[in-house]
């Protein structure tokens, strides 16, 4: 994900958290050459959005803790959220990220959404409702080139 996909997805996910209620969105922003905290802040409208926080923690377990689903497009903190048992709703307005579909154990879910489907997922996950379904691929038909489970079979 480019810095404008980055902001192009945090803005279409305000847009559909900004009608739910009891929502608090906690966005861990890393400044780059890209862009500062305060352009960051007036790109996605942190004012018109109170529920929208930027976090100061240091530590990002604190904030997974606090939190009862990770929205991410492609990182490590999904496997560690998915370790701590937390679901995990991998989002891609441009469905460019494969995330590899595995069947944890635990009692977690990994939720895929894009733009045609953000806000019924969100509704799901904020209902708490259990997918178990791992559809964290992007496309049905991939070649066996591309299924993780060739490589050890």
């Amino acid at each position: 994900e480019n810095y404008n996909e980055y902001i192009d997805n945090i803005n279409a996910l305000i847009d559909c958290l900004k009608f739910k209620k009891n929502i608090e969105l906690i966005i861990r922003f890393r400044e780059g050459p890209e862009c500062d905290l305060e352009t960051f802040k007036k790109l996605i409208n942190i004012n018109k959005n109170e529920f929208v926080k930027i976090s100061t923690n240091d530590d990002f377990f604190v904030d997974l803790h606090s939190s009862d689903c990770l929205i991410s497009f492609s990182s490590t903190s999904i496997e560690e959220a998915l370790f701590l048992n937390k679901k995990v709703l991998i989002y891609s307005s441009n469905r460019k990220y494969k995330h590899i579909n595995y069947k944890f154990k635990a009692d977690n879910d990994i939720i895929y959404a894009d733009q045609t489907n953000i806000d019924d997922k969100l509704t799901s996950v904020l209902k708490n409702n259990k997918a178990k379904n791992y559809d964290v691929l992007w496309f049905n038909n991939f070649s066996k080139q591309e299924d993780f489970r060739e490589f050890y079979l």
